[in-house]
């Protein structure tokens, strides 16, 4: 059987009708206030156009840093003479 809210999985068991990060989902909404649960998913998984451009520049920044680290002077016998 596939699960009933995703569509997508296959559910846990043959009564069972969720897979087992949608039954954990489940589990959560119940536990704790569903309007809370959906604030923490916006904040933390919804981002805004200046949010986003942020991160592009974070992970551009990142990329530039590694690839400049990645150079390794060559290791040779006037090196600790300068």
């Amino acid at each position: 059987m596939v699960c009933s809210y995703c569509g997508i999985a296959p559910s846990e068991g043959y009564f069972k009708s969720y897979c087992k990060p949608c039954a954990d989902l489940r589990r959560m909404l119940i536990l704790h206030e569903p309007k809370k649960c959906v604030e923490i998913l916006q904040f933390c998984l919804l981002r805004n156009n200046t949010q986003v451009d942020n991160k592009k520049k974070l992970v551009v920044e990142k990329n530039l840093q590694d690839s400049l680290n990645l150079y390794e002077r060559p290791n040779t016998r006037n090196n600790g003479k300068k």
